[in-house]
């Protein structure tokens, strides 16, 4: 008797210039609290069943840049008392950190309305070519908007590409997030997955680089003008104050110009002193969050020792 356990993550909904997706070329890689290496900014949740391969690897096969992202479904067969189980590990990727106990959208945060998703892609089925147990691997994207009043996203736009033709080469996709309205978002989900369920074949993979979107640029009022939070001395040396932040203000998240995350504060006031001793002299971008993590505001300030 064989019986299948598949490890399998659903997301559901309960919960042109170009602007940049943290670490969109999968070029940053970090250890995370399990061991397992991940392209930074990046989430994914398995169990490894094998010790010599893994759902979510670096691969040096990439577009551009030194590596690229692939996944891949990866089944492990054991038996015990006469039943033999299949183990299985789907490929999954999320932007931004995702947590099972947390029903917060896993994504990035933005202040603008993004038109469309580009990206590059390879495809490989793992089912032989007499199979009718075909994969296919999914691009999802989220646009959403946090609802203060109720503590959930509301969901503006949802698409998800679908994809199952062996493609050896990288091509290139581009996902249309057209919405009626013109609600600026403050939440962009980004979901790779190598099958869906019930679908499930031994080494699939999907291989991803290169990601970017463009942006509407018909929005008259940008976010950033709403408020009227300063921060100084710009430039600075050891300290950067913050003040007159909106009462509604939860977090200040600061990246250096690369778009990696330096420093992360939790606000308790309306004004903040933030260190900056250990920062290197250069440009340092900082975005003002909202209590449901979205963005109030953006700016920049200069560190020069």
């Amino acid at each position: 008797m064989k019986k299948i356990v598949i490890k399998f993550l659903l997301l559901f909904a309960v919960v042109p210039s170009f602007a940049q997706i943290e670490n969109s070329g999968f070029e940053n890689w970090e250890i995370n609290s399990n061991g397992v290496e991940l392209p930074s900014g990046w989430s994914s949740e398995f169990t490894p069943v094998s010790t010599s391969d893994l759902p979510v690897k670096k691969d040096q096969s990439s577009y551009s840049g030194s590596y690229a992202v692939t996944l891949k479904n990866i089944l492990e067969e054991r038996q015990s008392g006469g039943v033999v189980t299949t183990y299985a590990n789907v490929g999954t990727l999320f932007l931004g950190s995702f947590d099972r106990n947390d029903y917060k959208l896993p994504g990035q945060s933005i202040n603008e309305i993004p038109a469309a998703i580009t990206g590059y892609y390879k495809f490989s089925q793992g089912a032989t070519q007499d199979s009718d147990n075909y994969d296919t691997a999914t691009v999802e994207v989220v646009l959403a908007k946090w609802n203060p009043s109720a503590e959930v996203f509301d969901i503006l736009v949802r698409r998800t590409l679908k994809i199952y033709e062996t493609k050896i080469e990288y091509t290139k996709f581009t996902i249309n997030l057209d919405y009626e309205g013109n609600i600026i978002p403050d939440k962009l989900s980004i979901i790779f997955s190598t099958a869906q369920a019930g679908q499930i074949s031994d080494g699939t993979s999907l291989t991803i680089d290169d990601l970017s979107y463009s942006t509407v640029t018909s929005v008259s009022t940008p976010i950033s003008s709403l408020f009227t939070g300063k921060a100084y001395p710009n430039p600075a040396t050891d300290e950067v104050k913050f003040i007159d932040l909106p009462e509604e203000s939860s977090s200040i998240m600061v990246k250096d110009i690369s778009g990696r995350v330096v420093k992360k504060l939790s606000l308790t006031s309306d004004n903040i002193d933030l260190d900056t001793t250990d920062l290197n002299s250069g440009m340092y971008l900082y975005t003002v969050l909202g209590r449901g993590e979205n963005v109030l505001y953006t700016g920049k300030f200069a560190i020069k020792k």
